[in-house]
């Protein structure tokens, strides 16, 4: 195990099921959805929701793939942890366990930094102040001050800003369906003559940016230890969050395609920031201001859940001494693993200085995320088989990851037609992400090894029902 003093590597348990929902909501409605979400209304029309259900369907299943895994082993390394566990070799279930944990944090780079830049944009374009680059250094320094300070004041803070962005994305799609915008009463004709314009191909190629529009909900894992009754809370909270963001985006895009049709100006749906674009020529100026502040919310939101989450799967794997021993520290007053945190803010900023178009960002990253789904439904279904022994406080029927596997590969084929490049380099990174697995646990003696747990030595890992600090 890692060599600090207990005190400075462990977490503190404290969130409940709202902090959950907070998480799942926080993580998915990012400007770089908001962006998405009005490309795909642009491309395929109404018969984006067709994509939108698809999205929603292969995200709820991984998400219960995800809930199994995390209250069968509730610890904070997610990806990590729960490959890990699946294998009796130690040295194959700490190899994998690194490598993919590793590809999904390089993943999770290239869609925060579009997220970035959306929100940058959005704001400069809303608001005439400042730069991107200056809206981009705001936004990482509120996101990494609110962690450093600990889980219980970020989770807060995410209350307030999934208030504030899901509120003015429904009350968008709202006021346009009630007439009250400049564009005029609603024309709902587009929804019965029109409604999948450029047919099924058109619906297949937007298909990653409305699966898209729910990654994420599994964001909430990493934090596992730091949830009280994960097995409780985990599904209560994520089933809400995933409702709540359906909800709230099929509100948004009816009203405003029954104003504005994107048969007749499909332009005004495309760029990085589509969103201010549409609200401008809705609601004017005032308009613009809000959206652009909901967009800043987004961001500001998503971010926050990233540099808690994902910062936590490094951690774990820190702590067990298969990353540099630094990144386990751990402030001793708020609790927060701080060297991981900073070191995953400048990971995530990187991809942005290559690459300034968030829908490519977007599909590149959704790329290494569906193949990172297939690998978890794979380890949920494998422990039902090897171990069905183990102790399951949520678990759901096989036959639902089976589906979600089949799901995930349509997505792909279809999905990715003319750019299957995209899901070669992911396979590539997860290689690779691999390579460097083996070549860092080579240098680790076997004594080294044997102290890390595997499912060889843990067998079954109970949901705890620590009361300490409940939010709720």
């Amino acid at each position: 195990m890692a060599s600090q003093e207990q005190g400075d590597t462990e977490l503190e348990r404290s969130i409940g099921w709202k902090g959950v929902t907070a998480s799942a909501i926080g993580l998915v409605v990012a400007s770089t959805t908001f962006a998405g979400n009005f490309n795909g209304f642009g491309a395929a029309g109404p018969g984006y929701f067709l994509a939108l259900l698809i999205g929603f369907t292969v995200n709820v299943l991984v998400m219960f793939a995800y809930f199994e895994l995390a209250t069968m082993f509730p610890k904070a390394g997610q990806i990590f942890e729960f490959t890990k566990r699946s294998f009796t070799n130690k040295r194959t279930a700490i190899v994998l366990g690194v490598g993919t944990a590793l590809a999904y944090w390089i993943a999770l780079a290239f869609a925060t930094s579009g997220e970035f830049i959306a929100g940058a944009s959005a704001m400069v374009q809303s608001t005439g102040f400042g730069s991107v680059l200056l809206w981009i250094l705001i936004i990482n320094l509120i996101a990494i001050g609110l962690n450093l300070a600990g889980l219980r004041l970020a989770v807060a803070v995410e209350i307030i800003l999934v208030i504030i962005m899901v509120g003015v994305r429904v009350l968008l799609g709202i006021g346009a369906l009630a007439g009250l915008s400049q564009a005029g009463p609603p024309d709902l004709s587009l929804y019965t003559t029109n409604f999948a314009p450029g047919g099924f191909s058109a619906i297949a190629s937007v298909t990653a940016l409305a699966v898209f529009s729910f990654v994420g909900l599994e964001f909430s894992t990493p934090l596992v230890e730091e949830i009280v009754e994960p097995g409780k809370n985990l599904p209560k909270g994520g089933v809400i969050g995933v409702i709540a963001v359906l909800f709230m985006t099929v509100v948004m895009g009816f009203g405003i395609m029954a104003v504005l049709s994107p048969l007749n100006q499909p332009q005004i749906y495309t760029g990085n920031a589509p969103q201010i674009k549409i609200a401008g020529i809705l609601f004017g100026t005032s308009g613009e201001i809000v959206v652009g502040i909901a967009s800043f919310a987004a961001t500001l939101g998503t971010v926050i859940v990233l540099y808690a989450a994902i910062p936590r799967i490094i951690y774990a794997m820190a702590r067990e001494d298969l990353l540099p021993s630094f990144l386990a520290k751990v402030h001793p007053r708020s609790k927060a693993p701080w060297a991981a945190i900073i070191v995953t803010a400048i990971l995530f900023n990187i991809p942005r200085l290559f690459s300034g178009n968030v829908v490519t960002l977007v599909n590149a990253s959704v790329a290494v995320w569906l193949l990172a789904y297939l690998w978890v439904f794979a380890l949920a279904i494998k422990l039902r088989y090897t171990h069905p022994e183990l102790n399951r406080p949520f678990s759901m029927n096989i036959g639902v990851y089976i589906i979600g596997i089949g799901l995930i590969l349509l997505v792909l084929w279809q999905a990715y037609k003319g750019s299957y490049q995209l899901i070669v380099i992911g396979l590539l990174l997860f290689a690779l992400s691999i390579l460097f697995s083996v070549i860092w646990t080579s240098f680790m003696e076997e004594t080294d090894l044997n102290t890390i747990e595997t499912l060889t030595d843990a067998r079954v890992s109970p949901s705890t029902t620590n009361q300490d600090h409940p939010e709720d």
